[in-house]
């Protein structure tokens, strides 16, 4: 089957943007979507075009409203501002930030923070369950988290995207909401995976099988609370070392295999995003690299 790809440019406005790590850089980034699969009807059309990245928290600025060049804005509020207390969700933010797209004719791309802005209350429910941490060096700081497929974590992510879904999927201005498993720090796919890391999470009983089971249930939520909106997923490797160093078949078959998955079971929903810092992207169909899931 024939594939498209849906190449938009994100404005960077802000170099301190945790959802990725790559708006550091002093450079456009290039985002990819990739489109329905020719001959699906997909339930929702696709978004094209550019869309502005504002600051977990903060309002699209009103340059990125203005500027007729711009057609969205990526609205981010991380989980701990959006829940502080388990049950206990604040809107204002989002309805406001939205509520001047709208008023600007601005399409919104959704983003909760669920690792790096998570609330402290969800580490100490999967402690008091006996859950499993996974304690890795980001940046030159140690940091821990639950393991991806941890079972209280998953729980209060669902509960919390269910009830995300029941306040916003209704908004029109809500073209694409993103979903994330594998993100040991940011939004974007990050599965830690040097020789310590690999060693550390195969003690913690990590299999392929369960990562991917944990990716399923993320994104069968997201689709479930969103049945009016593109859902995107960001992709990368888990990394290969050789030698037995691996956590998986290949570096790329958890993305993969969630990919195929899920779309089959949404199809024309699922989307998969590419967060890019390059001049060079492989043509279509992106053979023997990540672009290829495109």
């Amino acid at each position: 089957m024939q594939q498209t790809a849906t190449e938009g440019r994100i404005e960077r406005e802000n170099l301190r943007n945790p959802f990725s790590r790559l708006l550091r850089f002093n450079a456009l980034l290039v985002f990819v979507l990739g489109a329905a699969f020719a001959g699906e009807a997909p339930a929702v059309s696709v978004p094209y075009g550019v869309f502005s990245i504002s600051s977990p928290g903060k309002n699209p600025t009103q340059n990125a409203l203005a500027n007729a060049n711009v057609d969205g804005i990526t609205i981010a509020q991380t989980w701990n501002d959006l829940e502080p207390n388990e049950g206990e969700y604040h809107f204002e933010f989002l309805d406001g930030a939205i509520a001047m797209c709208a008023a600007h004719n601005k399409k919104v791309l959704l983003c909760i923070g669920m690792q790096n802005g998570k609330p402290a209350w969800v580490n100490t429910s999967v402690t008091l369950a006996g859950g499993s941490f996974f304690t890795f060096l980001n940046d030159g700081v140690p940091t821990t988290i639950p393991v991806f497929w941890d079972p209280t974590f998953l729980n209060k992510k669902t509960a919390m995207i269910a009830a995300l879904g029941a306040h916003l999927t209704n908004n029109s201005n809500i073209v694409v909401v993103v979903a994330s498993f594998a993100n040991a720090t940011s939004e974007d796919w990050n599965v830690p995976h040097a020789q310590t890391d690999i060693a550390q999470w195969l003690t913690l009983g990590y299999t392929s099988d369960k990562l991917v089971a944990a990716g399923q249930r993320i994104i069968d939520a997201t689709m479930a609370a969103f049945p009016n909106q593109i859902v995107t997923l960001a992709v990368s490797g888990n990394g290969h070392l050789g030698g037995g160093l691996n956590l998986d078949p290949t570096s790329d078959y958890v993305p993969r295999t969630v990919v195929g998955l899920e779309r089959a079971l949404w199809p024309g929903r699922l989307n998969i995003q590419k967060n890019d810092l390059s001049t060079f992207i492989p043509p279509a169909p992106g053979t023997d690299s990540l672009y290829q899931m495109i």
